[in-house]
């Protein structure tokens, strides 16, 4: 995961465990517009962080689906997911050698 690239404090943020859906959005809101003024240094991102966009919409869903997870813990018969299969050989890294084939990221659903 990208968040070991940031800042403590962010990592704190995306990881609490009383981290709400507008608070993410907020996060998520500040990143983008981070992005477009280059800032994102000042935030606590390493802009030096390949595949920086990706990986944190990565972290981003993973942190929704703890909310989501916890807002609907007690729903009987109901389980909130989500998979991280790895590094894995796709068109976005142009199919890196050192990456999972895509076949076995996808056995990790």
């Amino acid at each position: 995961m990208v968040l070991h690239e940031t800042s403590k404090a962010l990592q704190e943020k995306y990881t609490s465990s009383t981290l709400t859906t507008t608070e993410l959005e907020h996060l998520v809101e500040d990143f983008i517009s981070a992005v477009g003024t280059n800032s994102l240094e000042y935030l606590g991102y390493n802009v030096n962080m390949s595949f920086m966009i990706y990986g944190m919409s990565k972290a981003a869903l993973n942190a929704l689906t703890r909310i989501e997870a916890r807002e609907w813990a007690g729903v009987k018969n109901l389980l909130v997911v989500s998979v991280t299969p790895g590094f894995c050989a796709t068109d976005i890294n142009q199919n890196a050698s050192d990456a999972r084939p895509a076949k076995l990221g996808a056995d990790s659903i």
